[in-house]
């Protein structure tokens, strides 16, 4: 079976727990993290080198990422009011999978 093909908006704050779990499954040939989404690399330099030893893609869009060829999942590390749309984007680019919560509590998967 293929991995799975991940990408992570989000790699500061909450997102470096993300970080360190993707690349360890990513290790493990559970999933392949192909790209990942930061505007603000200067605090987070060290998951994106992490992210970047792995083969992931950096990006500072996320639209411009969800166009990134054969991901299956999307993950949202990102400040609570951003989740709705990040994952909304992401649904409408086709993606069936959007994991992060769409209020604060519980977390959930949504799909359509």
């Amino acid at each position: 079976m293929n991995p799975l093909k991940v990408a992570l908006i989000g790699i500061g704050g909450v997102g470096k727990a993300h970080v360190r779990t993707i690349v360890q499954l990513a290790r493990e040939g559970v999933l392949s993290c192909v790209a990942f989404c930061e505007p603000n690399v200067e605090k987070a330099k060290e998951q994106k080198e992490e992210l970047e030893a792995i083969g992931a893609r950096h990006y500072t869009d996320y639209r411009e990422m969800l166009k990134h060829p054969g991901l299956d999942f999307v993950a949202a590390a990102t400040p609570i009011p951003l989740h709705k749309p990040m994952c909304i984007d992401a649904l409408e680019q086709g993606f069936r999978y959007c994991w992060k919560s769409l209020r604060p509590w519980p977390l959930r998967t949504w799909t359509p």
